[in-house]
């Protein structure tokens, strides 16, 4: 962690009084709605000595980046593709390079909640699962996108948290209820399908942007299934119009 010059920034940036506003804010958004998720943080920090707070803010990347107005990394490529008999998900990481060599994949079961969870996923250094690709024990294949707003909705969950709770979704209407259950902070691209069950063969994009209204209780989202077809995605809105997203 000492040699990432985008967490000093952060954590600079976490001791001013606008910095410490905002990480407490989604440090409580997040802590009321996915308890376990800060557990998870909690114990990479117990595990690595890194502290926690240094942990949560890379948690925070795209949110932050936003605030501080860096430049944002167009990294990630998606092909999808359908028939009658198969569907294909392809995905590249074109992350920061220092994932190269440090990112890593994990197998995890988690059994000490109500809710029981097993998936495989491709993990940054020091961060909870969700943000790349992954598949789960229901079938659920998945992929991201960072998508870039040009603003971060303060009243919203950070997108990794999303991500990560994505990975818990046991068919195409669950997957629905995670990204609608609460706004979110920053965008992305979600494309996904399931190996096994009633929505087998068939593949989905969702595009997902902050819902700026004040009360908003939902992002908004753009949906598209595909249907013996074939799709690309990248890190730019494409089905949503254009407006404060871009």
């Amino acid at each position: 962690m000492s040699g990432n010059p985008a967490l000093k920034n952060y954590i600079t940036y976490s001791n001013t009084d606008a910095g410490r506003a905002v990480y407490d804010n989604f440090l409580n958004r997040v802590t009321a709605r996915f308890p376990g998720h800060i557990k998870e943080i909690q114990g990479i920090a117990d595990g690595s000595g890194v502290p926690f707070n240094q942990l949560f803010l890379l948690h925070l990347t795209n949110e932050l980046d936003a605030i501080l107005n860096n430049t944002a990394v167009e990294a990630c490529s998606d092909v999808l593709l359908t028939s009658t008999s198969q569907c294909l998900l392809g995905h590249n990481e074109d992350a920061d390079p220092i994932v190269d060599s440090t990112g890593y994949m994990v197998r995890v079961n988690i059994t000490d909640s109500d809710l029981k969870e097993s998936f495989t996923a491709y993990h940054y250094p020091g961060q909870i699962a969700g943000i790349a690709f992954g598949f789960n024990q229901w079938g659920l294949v998945a992929t991201m996108n960072g998508l870039y707003p040009v603003e971060v909705a303060f009243n919203g969950i950070p997108r990794q948290f999303i991500n990560r709770a994505l990975l818990s979704a046991t068919s195409y209407s669950d997957v629905y209820r995670i990204l609608t259950e609460g706004n979110v902070a920053y965008g992305f691209s979600v494309n996904f399908g399931f190996a096994d069950g009633p929505d087998a063969l068939g593949l989905w994009n969702i595009e997902i942007a902050p819902n700026y209204t004040a009360a908003a209780l939902s992002p908004i989202l753009s949906i598209q299934k595909l249907n013996l077809d074939h799709y690309y995605h990248f890190n730019v809105y494409v089905e949503l119009p254009a407006g404060r997203w871009l």
